[in-house]
């Protein structure tokens, strides 16, 4: 029970990111938005999804500095 539950969090995700993508491709919608919608269900934590966040907006090192701190010290 517990994997399908996990399995059901990545479907959804991956059905949201490709939702996403078509959204943004109507220039109305901002991906990175509307994907961290999916980005949330997976990541663990706030530190995660602000890191991956940061990644997505190319701010490479303060980005990878926030996951590498949620990976060590939390």
């Amino acid at each position: 029970l517990i994997l399908i539950r996990h399995a059901c969090r990545i479907v959804i995700a991956t059905i949201n990111a490709f939702l996403a993508a078509a959204l943004a491709s109507t220039r109305q919608f901002c991906f990175a938005a509307v994907a961290s919608g999916s980005v949330v269900l997976i990541l663990p934590g706030y530190i995660v999804l602000c890191g991956s966040l940061e990644l997505a907006n190319r701010s490479i090192i303060s980005g990878s500095v926030r996951l590498v701190f949620s990976i060590l010290y939390r």
